[in-house]
């Protein structure tokens, strides 16, 4: 019988460190990927929700989309109320951030017309990983549609 040298150890011990290093930044990289998708989502589904409810007359009333770097607001009225108890907030995951906002006229709110579904403005956002440098960019057209 032969035991395992000390050169030996070590070797596998440097392999499986190597392979698991690998493994968590293909992880992370997934991991990035895959909350940008969710946050591109959740703020696309929330225009759609903001424009639905307006066009459905709920609570007579328009609805409308307030954005900031760490989070977005869909909100009632036709200006945003940080206050309104109301307000139904989606807090963006901790990797992602809206890095620019660019809406027409510099707002950060996007409201839709009652009878029409149009928006307020039109534009563009891009969110950002923070530690993967990956983006996705949303677009919101005239129309109301957020693609």
């Amino acid at each position: 019988m032969r035991g395992l040298t000390l050169l030996e150890i070590l070797i596998s011990l440097a392999i499986i460190l190597i392979a698991g290093s690998i493994l968590a930044y293909a992880f992370s990289g997934f991991r990035a990927n895959s909350e940008l998708s969710e946050a591109q989502a959740a703020i696309t589904g929330m225009l759609q929700e903001a424009r639905s409810r307006t066009l459905a007359s709920e609570n007579a009333t328009t609805y409308g989309v307030h954005f900031e770097a760490e989070r977005t607001v869909l909100f009632a009225g036709s200006s945003y109320n940080a206050a309104d108890p109301s307000n139904k907030e989606y807090v963006l995951p901790t990797r992602v951030s809206i890095s620019a906002i660019n809406i027409a006229g510099g707002v950060s709110d996007i409201i839709f017309a009652r009878l029409s579904g149009r928006a307020s403005a039109t534009g563009t956002m891009q969110l950002l990983t923070k530690d993967t440098a990956k983006s996705k960019t949303i677009n919101i057209l005239s129309a109301g549609i957020a693609e």
